[in-house]
């Protein structure tokens, strides 16, 4: 996140902006209260009484906390940036910045353990308890093998030094990777 600010720090002061780009106390409390934050809405959707949604709740944060810890194991390269000239406005100069990213890749992700939940008629909160905690193990110990590519944008106006991320034309969403 540091690098990230230093990175966007001049694009940010020549359009005028202060201040970094990531609030980096921000972002880590976040960070810390994710899976607390998380673990009742996914529990909502369960077909549990509250009480078992309670009785749930310690296992529930500990599988989202792993499915966070394991957003972080992402590992992404660059590889040589090539220009870009077709719809590039005059006096603007673009490159594409090809990367490839491996993520975490468990045999079944959140998304699929819900559906079979309902698919399988589970009842009851150790059931749940199980397929949780195989679910935590799963992700913590999830092999980097689910590959994502594309081409980061990056541009400049001809006479200034400062590239900038044109983020709108950016699409990567992970979520199918992860849940």
């Amino acid at each position: 996140m540091k690098a990230l600010n230093e990175y966007q720090r001049p694009a940010r002061a020549e359009a005028g902006n202060s201040g970094d780009f990531i609030d980096i106390e921000q972002m880590q409390e976040t960070d810390r209260i994710y899976a607390d934050h998380l673990a009742p809405k996914f529990l909502a959707n369960m077909k549990l009484t509250v009480e078992e949604q309670k009785a749930l709740l310690p296992d529930t944060v500990a599988m989202l906390q792993s499915v966070r810890d394991a957003q972080k194991r992402t590992v992404c390269t660059t590889g040589e940036a090539k220009p870009q000239t077709e719809g590039v406005r005059q006096g603007v100069v673009s490159i594409l910045v090809p990367f490839a990213c491996k993520a975490v890749n468990p045999a079944e992700k959140i998304t699929a353990m819900m559906r079979r939940s309902v698919a399988e008629k589970w009842a009851g909160v150790e059931k749940y308890r199980t397929e949780v905690a195989q679910l935590t193990a799963a992700y913590q110990n999830a092999p980097l093998t689910q590959d994502f590519n594309g081409d980061f944008i990056l541009q400049r106006f001809s006479k200034s030094t400062v590239w900038q991320n044109t983020f709108p034309r950016e699409s990567l969403d992970i979520s199918q990777a992860l849940y």
